[in-house]
């Protein structure tokens, strides 16, 4: 067997380019995504030689997405393949962009939360704030709605003692396959290997340390890498399925003695709560224009009303629990043009201008509006300047039944596939409920208008109605603890009791809060890149 440092071509596709039987390198990263090309760009220059392996290529294909099949049981879940992308860049090729770091009330204990608490605090991401704007080509650090609104825009006058507005920035949005493949084709210490599909993580006899990983190209052969350290960045539910796949030395798998990786699946719950009609038709067009989508600073903004900490701990709910959005006429929106394409059949036709996946990627990018579009459809409803759709954006409670699990079909590598297990809790019902009746409320005490709720959400019991999905922000799977008996990583990103391998993305969350995770898995990547430059020079 031929074992070699890599040669001077710096992005390799296994699919047509030859390579060493075995290679080495200094850091090896495992996917292509947010947390792993973030990794690769801040080691580039150094005397570190970096290998990123993607199990995809530089576009998507059909045959690759396949692997990602699975099962899903629990709460209703979109199939695994259409939840994430499986070629460089990694899910960032189909993000809608949407912005903005976690609160300092996401990362604290709070004592009606089982399970909650970070090992780290706000203050341990803050220094990576600027940076990680720089990397999603956000234009500014700003977050307040009353700096950042438009001259004449007009908000309801909540009680601040119950209600904060926030804001989204969104991206543009940022593609991190075609921002940095050039500069990962020109970085002489890092090489790229397309179509590596990494299927083990192989341990020391010891069970300390990993010592090589094996993958295969596309043409089933077997190959192997060994490093110093091993960065995992393959996603939340990869990252797990990686971990539990790695059986060869431990058949509990890799960093999983204490069987917790795979558990408290944490993702967003989405959820269309009810409608809102103002009295005054002037008051409905003035705020359904200052609640859409603006441009400031350079980038597009998406305001939104959330539940202040002062009621999150007085009724005993999540943290930053909900985002209310105000919707209306979206009827024709992209997104739900899409969908109509696709459930028609006029996708790919002679005379189209979109292809099939042209038109999924689309409905990911805009489920809001494809949902509501959909829901008017059926409904036969025609909507007016006066009437709003109230769209929950929540956080989920830490569940360690809400799992990732390795199941008896094999992909066509010979990996196991899985099946996700989400499960919420009474306690996430609580805050959807919470919120919308404390909104629908204000609204009443300010005389601007009416807030009609749904039957389900006014009931006991754990129905979500029937426009209900996940956000696809797959987090927790390996979480962050302060010890081993509660987490799979330590504050720095490292697997217990594995002396180099780390965790990278969205699956080391704690708890999620209610923002979209992209922000916060950068400044988790750059972070974890500092403490691995202190590591490698070592």
């Amino acid at each position: 067997m031929r074992s070699a440092r890599l040669g001077q071509v710096m992005l390799l596709d296994l699919s047509r380019d030859r390579l060493n039987d075995e290679i080495y390198s200094d850091l090896c990263i495992i996917g292509s995504g947010a947390a792993g090309l973030t990794i690769a760009t801040q080691m580039i220059g150094r005397s570190t030689q970096v290998l990123l392996l993607e199990a995809g290529g530089l576009d998507f294909s059909p045959a690759s997405q396949a692997v990602y099949e699975g099962q899903t049981k629990g709460q209703p879940a979109f199939p695994l393949e259409s939840m994430r992308l499986r070629y460089f860049g990694g899910s960032t090729n189909h993000w809608t962009g949407l912005c903005r770091p976690l609160e300092e009330s996401d990362f604290v204990e709070k004592d009606w939360v089982p399970n909650s608490g970070w090992p780290i605090r706000k203050a341990d991401l803050d220094p990576y704030v600027l940076k990680t704007h720089e990397i999603l080509d956000l234009n500014t650090v700003e977050y307040s709605l009353s700096k950042l609104a438009l001259p004449g825009s007009q908000y309801f006058p909540l009680a601040p003692n119950l209600f904060d507005h926030h804001v989204w920035r969104l991206s543009t949005p940022t593609r991190f396959g075609q921002k940095y493949k050039v500069p990962m084709e020109k970085a002489p210490n890092i090489k790229v290997l397309l179509n590596a599909n990494v299927f083990e993580l192989v341990l020391d006899p010891s069970g300390k340390k990993i010592v090589k990983l094996t993958y295969k190209d596309p043409s089933q052969k077997i190959r192997t890498v060994k490093a110093g350290h091993f960065v995992l960045a393959a996603g939340g539910i990869e990252n797990a399925r990686l971990l539990l796949a790695s059986r060869s030395v431990n058949h509990a798998g890799v960093g999983n003695d204490r069987d917790l990786v795979g558990r408290y699946y944490n993702d967003h719950p989405h959820v269309y709560t009810g409608t809102m009609k103002l009295f005054s038709k002037g008051d409905a067009e003035l705020c359904a224009s200052s609640y859409a989508i603006f441009k400031s600073f350079g980038n597009e903004i998406l305001p939104a009303v959330a539940m202040s900490p002062n009621v999150q701990k007085k009724e005993k709910t999540l943290a930053n629990a909900f985002s209310l959005f105000l919707n209306r006429n979206l009827d024709a929106s992209k997104g739900y043009m899409a969908l109509r394409r696709l459930l028609s059949g006029k996708s790919d036709k002679a005379n189209a201008h979109t292809t099939f996946w042209d038109d999924l990627t689309a409905v990911w990018q805009d489920l809001d509006g494809a949902s509501v579009g959909l829901y008017n459809k059926a409904k036969s409803i025609v909507s007016t300047t006066e009437e709003f759709k109230l769209l929950t954006r929540a956080e989920q409670a830490p569940n360690p039944d809400s799992r990732v699990l390795l199941n008896d079909q094999l992909d066509s590598f010979g990996m196991p596939r899985v099946t996700l297990d989400w499960q919420l809790t009474p306690l996430d019902k609580h805050t959807i409920f919470t919120a919308n009746t404390a909104f629908a409320s204000e609204i009443g005490r300010l005389g601007l208008g009416r807030v009609h709720l749904p039957e389900w959400l006014l009931s006991p019991g754990m129905d979500l109605g029937t426009e209900f999905h996940p956000g696809s922000h797959h987090m927790g799977t390996t979480r962050m603890a302060s010890s081993p008996a509660k987490g799979v990583v330590d504050a720095n990103c490292k697997v217990f009791g594995l002396a180099n391998l780390y965790v990278a993305g969205s699956s080391v969350f704690t708890t999620g809060g209610y923002a979209n995770p992209t922000f916060t898995i950068v400044q988790l990547a750059l972070r974890l890149s500092d403490h691995l430059k202190l590591q490698l020079k070592a």
